[in-house]
Order: C-alpha cells, then structure tokens, then sequence
C-alpha cells in the first residue's frame, strides 16, 4: 500500500518571517518520479526573484521545508549539507529574472513501495527564507519508491570456442523492474565491452589471452546499480607452429659441426654457423617449425635486433648463419602456437669476433739508434668513443712476443713511435694487439705481424 511521508510537520512549523529584500515565486519543477531503492534521478525547480535584491549562488541555496532544515531521507552525497540540496545553478539572478535549482536525488531502501513528499524552498543563507504564500506554497515533490530487484540476465548466443586473436560476438537477454542501465561483457580479467541499449550484444576481443578456457561473463546492471551476472566458458584455440608442437618443447643448439658449444670466437670478417634439434619432451622432432632469432651487440645500451627466422627439418634439425658482424649475443625462441606471449623453449648463445686490425710501419729497415713510426687502424665498427688500448709488441728468437709501446689515438686510428736503440744485426717482428675491452664489441685481436731489419 502507497503511503505519503513528510508533511507531518506542515501545520506544526510556521516560516520564520522574510526579508523583503529576498523573496521567490514558484515558476516550475520537474516531474514525479517513480524510483527504485538505491536509484539516483535528477530533480530540480525553476523560481522568479520576486525580492529587491539580487541573488548570487554564495547566498541562495535551495532547502528542505515542512520541518525546516530536516534532513531529507532522499540526500545524495552531491548535496551541499543533508538539509541542503544544491546553490543556485546561475552565478546571479537580478529581480525580476528567474533562476533553477538542480540537483539530485538517492532513493532510500524500501521494503514495499512507498510514496515520499519532499518540501523545497529557496533560502538566503542566514538572512531568510523565502517561502511566501501563495508564491511558494506548498511547493513539493513526490518521490515514489520499489524495493530493489536485481535485473534479470540470460545467454542468446555465445561460441564455445574462438581462435585466439579473434573477437567473440556474444548476446544476452537483460530486464529489471525499472530499467537496465548497461550489459558489461567481460572475458577473464580483461576490460569490459559495454552495452546501454538492447539487443545487448558485444564484440569481446580475445588478443593477448593465453590458450586454453576462459571465463567469459555477462553482467546486468539496473539504474540503481544492482548487479546480476551469467558466466560461461570459453576456449581459445591457436595453429600450432610445427608438426607436432608441443609446449613442452626441448630446443638444443650451438656452434661446431654437432652444435654443442654455447660460445664461439671467431676472426673478424668471418661468418658463423649454428646449428642445433627441436624436439618434443619425449624426442619426437617438430619439423616444419618456425624458431624466432635475435642478435644484440655486446656493447652497453644496446638492444636486441631481429633476424630472419629460422625454419626445422622434418628431423627438427636446423642450421642458420649467422651475418658477419661485432661480438653478439644470441637468442633462439620457439612459440608453440601462435600468438603465445611466452615461449615453450629458448637457447642463448654467445658469438665473440676478434678485433680487426692492420699495422702499418715507416720503414722496414733502420740503423740501431734509428726511430720508427707504426699507424694501427681498427677495422671493426663500431669503433671505441674513448680511447682504446692498443699496444705494440716485438717477437725475437728466445724472447717470445713482448710490449714494447703503447699508441695513442681514439676512435679507429693510433699512432706511435719507437727508437731501436739496442738491437743491431737482428730481425725483429712487430704486430699490433687490442685487448678486449669496454666499449668496444669485439674480443682481443692482433694484426700480420710485419719484420723490422735493425742494423
């Protein structure tokens, strides 16, 4: 049974009396509306300053009457105080000219509908209220109220499964005893798609989700927030990369001719090969198999650089050579299915090259005493941006190799100079070595050593 509240106090409670400077009569309102517990809905009324003074929306506020200053059951966390709903929309209202009071409203819980009469008037704040009968009285708006009902929600039309990257169109049937606001569909933790108008149906998008069964649900929400949700799974398949793909995949592979060596030097400008089985777990091979490689130069702030992808033999068997090219580290990946984010099985691998480098002397031939100048060039790019170490060592019969000098220079060229001042009669052999070092991507290399004739 309907019942009206708030009015109680009317008879009780005379307006205290009012400024003539402020006064209003009543130009409009909005409907009666009909709410469900715990819905929001927008109200407002429309008033013609009818005083001398101007109103300015510091001063004129809209306020609960019939019991004045009560706090209203209908009080939204938008109100300015629960006696209070809402200031003048308008900066300022000059006599004469009409202003709007707009504001909203929350629909208290209710266990049976109920009808609420809730009594506005406009107020100057601590100077009067401007309720003057027969222009603001009574002024009122009744608020009619259904308990809450979670909507209703069912399945139309939903696939069993997709493959994974394309959209799952998806449809349900939604209705409430006051309105459905949206329909969200939500597919494991992804974003929302969301519906506000039936038929409510959604695109949702399956791309970067991992193979297998997933929850897929639909959710009903009404205007009040209520909440119904159905749920349902849904598998996402994807095409298998290689005959016999498997996410439990062994990938071996290296350098040599049986691919066993993770690391391998080579020198400068030589090419290298590697080599190396895909197989399942229990050795079965995965022939016809695309494997993912990337490089990075062994150098501080570089980033991996994608090559061309290697392909398995019906042996899982698979050779690949590598570009010439500076110190780098290798990575092998192989992804199961497509699109998988994380692969089944990688191999990393290390290929040094030796530092180029060429020595060039001023003279072949020198009296004891007699100087000799000796311009190394590194032939490798990238080239040091400080100064690399680059030293010169001599070789004699009985003393092996030794460093004579140190030449200075930066970036590719170095210089240096050297005064054969003991030898006399002897063939000395002369070579320039660049240690491995930072900041430059290449393991220690040595040039043709070139013979020096002393005396």
């Amino acid at each position: 049974m309907a019942v009206v509240l708030g009015l109680a106090a009317a008879a009780a409670s005379a307006p205290p009396a009012l400024a003539a400077e402020y006064a209003a009569k009543w130009i409009g309102q909005s409907e009666y509306p009909l709410l469900e517990s715990g819905e929001r809905s927008v109200s407002f009324f429309v008033a013609q300053n009818t005083g001398t003074r101007t109103w300015t929306s510091d001063v004129v506020r809209l306020g609960t009457t019939y019991g004045y200053d009560r706090a209203s059951v209908f009080a939204d966390e938008s109100w300015l105080l629960p006696s209070r709903p809402t200031a003048l929309d308008e900066p300022s209202v000059p006599p004469g000219a009409t202003g709007r009071f707009e504001f909203t409203v929350r629909a208290p819980s209710v266990d049976a509908t109920q009808v609420f009469r809730e009594a506005f008037a406009p107020v100057a704040e601590g100077i009067a209220w401007m309720q003057q009968a027969p222009d603001w009285d009574p002024v009122y708006l009744d608020y009619t109220v259904v308990p809450a009902v979670p909507p209703a929600v069912a399945w139309t039309a939903a696939p069993d499964a997709v493959e994974r990257g394309t959209p799952a169109t998806v449809s349900v049937s939604a209705s409430d005893n006051r309105r459905v606001d949206r329909v969200e569909f939500r597919l494991a933790a992804g974003a929302p798609s969301v519906d506000a108008q039936a038929p409510y149906d959604a695109s949702v998008a399956t791309t970067g989700l991992a193979r297998g069964t997933h929850t897929l649900e639909a959710t009903a929400v009404d205007g009040a927030g209520n909440r119904m949700s159905v749920t349902r799974p849904l598998t996402l398949t994807a095409a298998p990369n290689g005959n016999g793909a498997s996410d439990a995949a062994v990938l071996k592979a290296g350098f040599g001719q049986r691919g066993r060596r993770a690391r391998t030097t080579k020198g400068f400008g030589r090419a290298v090969t590697l080599r190396g089985r895909l197989t399942d777990a229990a050795g079965r091979p995965i022939g016809g198999a695309a494997l993912e490689l990337s490089v990075r130069t062994r150098l501080a702030g570089r980033t991996p650089v994608a090559l061309p992808p290697a392909t398995t033999g019906a042996n899982g068997r698979f050779a690949y050579r590598l570009p010439r090219g500076p110190s780098r580290d290798v990575e092998i990946r192989y992804r199961a299915f497509a699109g998988d984010a994380v692969p089944a099985a990688t191999r990393a691998l290390r290929a040094l090259t030796r530092a180029g480098v060429r020595l060039r002397v001023s003279r072949r031939r020198v009296q004891a005493g007699g100087r000799v100048s000796f311009a190394v060039r590194l032939r490798g790019r990238p080239f040091p941006r400080r100064r690399a170490v680059v030293v010169l060592q001599g070789h004699q019969p009985g003393f092996g190799w030794r460093t004579f000098a140190t030449a200075r220079g930066h970036g590719r060229g170095y210089r240096a100079r050297y005064r054969f001042q003991r030898a006399s009669g002897v063939s000395v052999r002369v070579r320039a070595v660049v240690a491995g070092q930072a900041g430059y991507p290449y393991a220690t290399g040595r040039s043709r050593a070139v013979r020096i004739r002393v005396g």
